[in-house]
């Protein structure tokens, strides 16, 4: 296996499982190496059952820039809605349903540089996307 085609880890106690991108989303293979380790989103309260759910949302991370530098989890609610934390911010982003995705994500990069730039990412508790056309935040 090429570690540098790692999509996902799984985390079930321990890491366990990745995902392969390779244009087949059922794929679920291998052990993690002991020796690499690629820079993947930690992927949180999900099974064999759910997994393939999020590969839209995960496949969308992994081929921005951005997303991919910044996202670092991605935490399956029991409700099958999804929250985000990122690398370096004080906030969980409520992503809610896989719906919307690219909609959602430039909403939130736009979101993200403007409170950057504004020294005001600090400030926030909760970001919430689920809503599409808005950006809705909750302050410390």
């Amino acid at each position: 296996y090429k570690y540098k085609d790692a999509l996902i880890y799984q985390y079930n106690g321990r890491l366990e499982n990745y995902i392969l991108d390779l244009g087949d989303a059922t794929k679920i293979t291998g052990t993690i190496s002991e020796n690499f380790s690629a820079r993947v989103p930690l992927m949180l309260g999900f099974d064999e059952s759910n997994i393939l759910t999020a590969y839209p949302l995960v496949s969308y991370i992994k081929n921005d820039s951005f997303l991919s530098k910044h996202i670092t989890t991605i935490q399956r609610l029991e409700n099958g809605r999804y929250e985000l934390k990122l690398r370096k911010a004080d906030f969980v982003v409520y992503f809610g349903e896989i719906k919307n995705i690219a909609l959602k994500f430039n909403n939130f990069k736009a979101f993200y540089k403007k409170a950057l730039k504004d020294k005001k990412l600090d400030t926030y508790k909760r970001v919430n996307l689920q809503f599409g056309n808005q950006v809705v935040c909750t302050k410390k």
